[in-house]
């Protein structure tokens, strides 16, 4: 964020309070002033200085002059955007009482600093500060000081100016930017210019960019039938995640027009996965289940199946999972694992009734694809936003739902 001067101002008071003793404090060589704070006027051998100063040195007073355009408005880029470079100056004056005479007011006494003494401590202070957001090296820096007004025998002021250098707002143009879905190119390699056919190879590339696709969905138990929430969503090979909300829904953004693979991780529930196809837009309603550690270890226990913690699973459902009726089917090419379907638990490669859902355990780690089938007059197919090749990982569950009518 580019600074202001309210960000410019605060940043050089945060550098320079440090220097004022604390109220009812005693002035030392570190905290030499007893005030720090704004000018508010002009000074002069007959007004003086600020009304909030008096009976208050040594002090500091923080003044804006003005800033000036450095730039003229001329750096513009091609599509008419340009940026703007403000020098914006400072002045920070610092006051010195003392009756004794034109040597304590500038040179000081012992435990008294004078003007030349704290104009220095303002100067370390502040010279090549860091500010969030100048332009360039992002710095305030000291360009001279000069006696300001002094009444001998009475106070003596000195004025010393920085300045920094800023970009301030302006009115943006219209954005009618479209994104930029490739670069194709190729770099010619030495004395290969001019010639048609080159002896040495051409290098070329292709530089492929891509507008973010949102996809979203819920996750629910499929021991209780409800939404999880907290549960960690993300898309393998991203590096985004998020949790799920109350209601179990979550959303994420990726690259559009490709299979990717979602996961849910939680303490809850088995690590449970699915892979999906991503059009060149949103793909919503994405549902997935998770499956209780212990459920799944009793489905398992129910048939005499030990879990194998390197292998991966699979858990297909036929929506509506609690109509569908007997005698649907999975095929696995190449053809792995232990079918296990739910409510009773059977070695049967099919449904039972009204339980529309399969578990299979033990495949190896892989890309396995899945074919959904049918009892006679059924029709079944994958949901289809669901790719048939699923990558089963080691301790995860694989999900895929399947539409039948």
């Amino acid at each position: 964020m580019a600074a202001t001067l309210s960000s410019i101002n605060a940043a050089i008071m945060a550098a320079l309070t440090p220097l004022q003793c604390p109220d009812g404090g005693i002035v030392a060589d570190s905290r030499p002033f007893a005030y720090v704070g704004h000018w508010c006027g002009e000074i002069t051998r007959e007004r003086g200085v600020d009304p909030e100063a008096l009976a208050q040195f040594p002090c500091a007073l923080l003044h804006w002059p003005g800033e000036k355009n450095s730039n003229g408005g001329d750096l513009t880029t091609m599509d008419g955007d340009g940026e703007d470079a403000a020098q914006s100056d400072w002045v920070v004056y610092v006051g010195v009482e003392d009756v004794r005479g034109a040597e304590s007011l500038v040179v000081g006494a012992s435990g008294v600093p004078g003007a030349l003494a704290l104009s220095d401590l303002v100067i370390g202070a502040l010279d090549g500060l860091l500010i969030d957001g100048l332009l360039r090296s992002g710095r305030l820096y000291y360009t001279g000081a000069a006696p300001f007004v002094v009444a001998r025998g009475k106070w003596y002021v000195a004025a010393l100016t920085f300045f920094a250098k800023r970009s301030p707002d302006r009115v943006a143009p219209p954005d009618d930017a479209v994104p930029l879905l490739g670069i194709d190119g190729d770099v010619n390699l030495v004395e290969t210019r001019d010639d048609d056919d080159p002896e040495n190879p051409v290098d070329q590339f292709v530089a492929e960019t891509w507008v973010p696709v949102s996809v979203s969905g819920t996750v629910y138990s499929l021991d209780t039938g409800l939404p999880i929430s907290g549960v960690t969503v993300s898309i393998v090979g991203d590096s985004g995640t998020v949790a799920t909300d109350a209601d179990g829904e979550w959303t994420l953004e990726t690259q559009g027009s490709r299979d990717v693979t979602v996961r849910c991780l939680a303490s809850s529930i088995r690590p449970t996965q699915t892979t999906v196809t991503v059009g060149a837009s949103e793909l919503s309603g994405l549902v997935m289940y998770g499956v209780a550690p212990s459920t799944f270890e009793a489905i398992l226990a129910g048939v005499g199946v030990i879990e194998d913690p390197a292998d991966g699973a699979v858990f297909a459902f036929y929506d509506p999972i609690d109509t569908a009726p007997a005698g649907f089917g999975l095929t696995l090419t190449p053809s792995s694992g232990t079918w296990i379907a739910p409510d009773p638990p059977t070695l049967s490669t099919t449904t039972s009734a009204n339980v529309g859902a399969l578990f299979v355990a033990n495949i190896t780690p892989g890309t396995v694809t899945m074919a959904p089938t049918a009892p006679g007059g059924s029709a079944v197919a994958l949901a289809a936003h669901v790719s048939a090749s699923q990558v089963v990982t080691a301790g995860t569950i694989s999900f895929l739902p399947c539409d039948w009518t």
